[in-house]
């Protein structure tokens, strides 16, 4: 599915927002105070009596969101990754995470595989099996699933599987996987 949200737009708003709502509660709460009716403390607790729960939920579901998330420090395919490093240069994945913790880049063009690329025709599956075909990356890490790849023949023909779990597949070109120790 395509989510046109990405986890650091949350730190680039976060402080706008708690500035525009700290500024906009001192202006209620100051409304409140001066207003000899009770009508403005009334909606101002009932405004806090809804809010807070849903702080506190929400709250709740990132911190178990993030608990969720893979463990990197003890994940196995960074450690079959690291066996590989020496003799590559690139490696392609559909989570781009383990590129970054690995220390070896993924292809520029091929960093960013957005549904957005697609929809746009500014990447096609013809496209990036070209683009696959001509940087030949040196290990290829993806997601586990049974399905079919746009790449499935170069992933075939020029490469082998070195590591597999419930997760993910670790691919390796074939004169990468012969110099690697194990």
């Amino acid at each position: 599915m395509h989510r046109p949200w990405w986890a650091y737009y949350y730190v680039h708003n976060a402080l706008p927002l708690c500035w525009c709502a700290a500024v906009g509660l001192a202006a209620a709460w100051e409304y409140a105070r001066s207003a000899r009716r009770p009508a403005p403390a009334l909606i101002l607790g009932v405004f806090a009596v809804c809010a807070l729960p849903w702080l506190g939920a929400r709250l709740y579901l990132q911190e178990s969101g993030i608990r969720q998330v893979p463990k990197l420090y003890n994940c196995r395919a960074l450690k079959e990754i690291e066996r590989f490093k020496p003799f590559t240069q690139f490696m392609f994945t559909d989570q781009p995470i383990y590129s970054f913790h690995s220390g070896i880049p993924v292809p520029p063009r091929l960093a960013i595989l957005s549904l957005k690329r697609f929809w746009t025709g500014e990447m096609s599956n013809a496209r990036l099996v070209s683009e696959l075909e001509a940087v030949r990356p040196g290990l290829m890490l993806l997601v586990n699933d049974p399905g079919e790849r746009s790449f499935q023949d170069l992933l075939n023909s020029h490469y082998q599987l070195v590591y597999e779990d419930a997760t993910s597949r670790l691919y390796a070109l074939k004169s990468i996987a012969r110099k690697a120790p194990y």
